[in-house]
């Protein structure tokens, strides 16, 4: 009777998600236009002005999590990167993005991208037969079906939900109040809440986001040490590499823009393409045209590489821009035709 009351359950809160969804996307769906607005901003003007209301709250809990990484994470995620090759890491990041399926075909069909909910679901189907349970990707590398990565705090702003103030969540990392919530929703979607045991599920649970953050953590060593290297305010940095990043990301689905693999960062530097009359590139090609070279986690990072370039004799156009820009957009859909 209890299992019975347990998988019953599964289909009346997806209904309550879905019709709660329904009726966001009713009462904000104006507010899609707003949304778009307020993303048509130069990029870089409001950088590092974004309201903190909860700024002692964050602050306090990003030294934890600085210290937690100093004393924990990291030291574990060296020595897993030391025993485990990279592409050993690869493949692990690759399996926990397969097991997300229900996330991201869900959300794609909470904002009507049916061509995008019915890629990811092909994806999971041939990764987890062919893949290897998700371990190789043959769905991109065979099939050329690329992944479209959703969560429930996008469905919210993709209506015009505001994305609310900073928050930086213990151990969990940076976020907002919307996005916190869909953190929450996104959960709730998890079929194995409601047909496992709760204490099963949250170890389990808690297994899996470990093995997301040692795994995240072990390709990539040397991440606070280069943000501190180009910030003067590390937290500020954190802050505005995720608004940033969150901003991408909406951007991309506001006007169709496929996913990017630089999505996580907030300035990339181009080259203008080869041309049969322009072998080392031209200026005048347009902008949206170029490819990307590299992502970077600051503008001045960023710039810092263009110098270095251009000081070794570099003779094709290099440019740095930021990935919320119209033109990074551009070239992101140019770069999957």
């Amino acid at each position: 009777m209890k299992d019975g009351i347990r998988v019953g359950y599964l289909p009346a809160s997806w209904l309550v998600l879905i019709a709660g969804v329904l009726l966001i996307a009713s009462v904000f769906a104006p507010g899609r236009a707003a949304a778009q607005d307020d993303l048509e901003a130069p990029p870089g003007e409001d950088q590092g002005v974004h309201p903190d209301p909860l700024e002692p709250f964050n602050a306090t809990m990003f030294k934890f999590n600085l210290k937690l990484d100093d004393y924990v994470l990291r030291p574990v995620a060296t020595g897993y990167a030391a025993v485990a090759p990279e592409p050993v890491r690869e493949g692990v990041g690759r399996f926990l993005t397969n097991v997300k399926v229900i996330t991201y075909v869900a959300n794609n069909l909470f904002q009507m991208r049916f061509k995008e909910a019915g890629t990811d679901l092909a994806r999971f189907g041939i990764n987890s037969t062919l893949g290897v349970a998700g371990f190789f990707d043959p769905a991109q590398s065979w099939f050329g079906l690329q992944s479209y990565p959703d969560d429930f705090g996008l469905t919210l702003r993709y209506y015009g939900v505001p994305g609310g103030p900073y928050l930086m969540l213990p151990v969990l990392g940076p976020s907002t109040l919307t996005d916190t919530i869909g953190m929450v929703a996104d959960n709730a979607m998890n079929p194995m809440n409601y047909l496992l045991p709760w204490y099963i599920e949250l170890s389990a649970g808690i297994g899996r986001r470990g093995m997301e953050a040692v795994n995240y953590r072990a390709q990539h060593l040397d991440q606070f040490e280069e943000a501190d290297r180009y910030a003067v305010d590390l937290y500020g940095a954190v802050q505005d590499l995720y608004l940033q990043r969150r901003a991408h990301q909406l951007r991309a689905l506001l006007y169709n823009a496929p996913p990017s693999a630089y999505e996580s960062y907030p300035w990339v530097l181009v080259k203008a393409p080869s041309t049969n009359d322009f072998p080392d590139g031209s200026w005048d090609t347009p902008l949206g045209e170029w490819l990307t070279v590299k992502g970077y986690g600051s503008e001045m990072e960023c710039e810092d590489a263009l110098e270095q370039k251009q000081e070794m004799g570099e003779l094709r156009p290099l440019q740095c821009i930021s990935t919320t820009s119209p033109e990074y957009n551009e070239i992101v859909k140019n770069m999957s035709r």
